[in-house]
């Protein structure tokens, strides 16, 4: 009987300590699992900034007791995956606001991720970068100034005033359907190049250079990928005699060209444009037949497709240069013969060819509209 009331004594004691166990208060190491990160309203992330900047940010909040992260990859082209990738940072390192420059060319600008408040601030920029040391120094003061409507300034030194910036509410930036083509961006080019080709003479006798001047618009619409563009051109310029087989005259042509773009890679100083396209060519072989002094006026529509590259650098806000290297492929070449009516075995001879692959190498003006 001792035993088996022994027994059912112990099943007792080990069911309540069990129960105790499973209703008291959890330890503190599972309340430090799922108690949320404190954001650290003093920690600022710098987006692709240049050194001078970074630094003279640095020492102008340095006073605030404020903590950095600098990050060296620009965020996405569009505003929408600016913002996504800000918040992501922001995020990451427990910050408070996430500055970064917009280096549109034809609205430069500064753009603060404002955590608590939800909202960006956006102040205008004179110039792009690269900017000297007082220049630096000066937008540097002008970010502590709007940076005094946030969290990242002391209490003490808080703004009450309305900032001197665009201020944009994200939920109203969410809620309001982005417009199918928000402000474009546009662009007129003038280009020189020197064309290398085979000469277009029959029998061949090598390479052949003519200048050139090519003049472009192009367009980076909204409402395409981040990073793409469209454009078109029109190119023109010397071109090439043929005195060969009785015929003494020149072989020119007129290209118009569509091309797809594409920002291959950027910084805040130089950015890589790849470009392929297609067109056509018009080319005109005109002269005179001789001795019979008889004209020769021919063209050919010719359909070719083209790839370049072109590096830019920026001059102003609305002009950048650049060099650019290029290749053209005719789809068909055309053929130029003499009259099957000559006499004296020179009929259907062949004079000219149009050669089927160029090279361009140049330089360009842009202005940004």
């Amino acid at each position: 009987m001792f035993v088996r009331g022994a027994g059912v004594t112990l099943c007792w004691l080990a069911t309540m300590a069990v129960a105790i166990i499973a209703l008291g208060p959890r330890p503190a190491v599972a309340e430090e699992r799922t108690a949320p990160r404190r954001v650290d309203h003093q920690r600022v992330v710098l987006v692709a900034f240049s050194p001078a900047l970074d630094e003279a940010t640095k020492t102008a909040l340095r006073p605030w007791q404020t903590s950095f992260t600098s990050v060296a990859k620009p965020l996405p082209g569009t505003r929408t995956q600016a913002v996504a990738r800000a918040r992501t940072l922001a995020a990451e390192h427990d910050a408070a606001v996430v500055v970064w420059l917009s280096e549109a060319p034809s609205e430069p600008a500064l753009t603060i991720y404002d955590v608590a408040n939800q909202r960006l601030l956006t102040r205008p920029l004179p110039s792009l970068p690269p900017y000297d040391a007082p220049t630096a120094a000066a937008l540097a003061l002008a970010l502590k100034t709007t940076l005094r409507h946030s969290q990242v300034a002391p209490e003490r030194e808080r703004s009450q005033e309305p900032p001197a910036a665009q201020v944009t509410e994200l939920r109203e930036f969410e809620e309001t359907p982005a417009p199918f083509a928000a402000r474009p961006v546009y662009e007129a080019s003038v280009g020189v190049t020197a064309a290398l080709a085979p000469t277009a003479a029959r029998p061949d006798d090598g390479l052949h250079a003519a200048a050139r001047v090519a003049l472009g618009i192009g367009w980076w619409p909204a409402l395409m990928p981040a990073g793409l563009g469209v454009g078109g051109s029109i190119e023109f310029g010397a071109g090439q005699m043929i005195e060969t087989g009785g015929f003494s005259g020149q072989l020119s042509d007129i290209n118009a060209d569509f091309t797809v773009m594409w920002r291959a890679w950027h910084s805040s100083s130089l950015e890589l444009i790849g470009s392929a396209g297609a067109g056509l060519r018009r080319a005109s072989l005109s002269g005179t037949i001789q001795p019979d002094s008889l004209a020769l006026d021919e063209h050919h529509w010719l359909p070719k497709l083209g790839l370049g590259l072109a590096a830019r650098m920026p001059l102003a806000r609305f002009a950048s240069a650049g060099i650019q290297v290029g290749t053209n492929a005719l789809l068909r070449t055309a053929e130029y013969r003499l009259p099957e009516s000559l006499q004296g075995g020179r009929a259907n001879r062949l004079v000219a060819e149009t050669p089927r692959f160029s090279l361009q190498v140049g330089a360009m003006l842009l202005l940004h509209l």
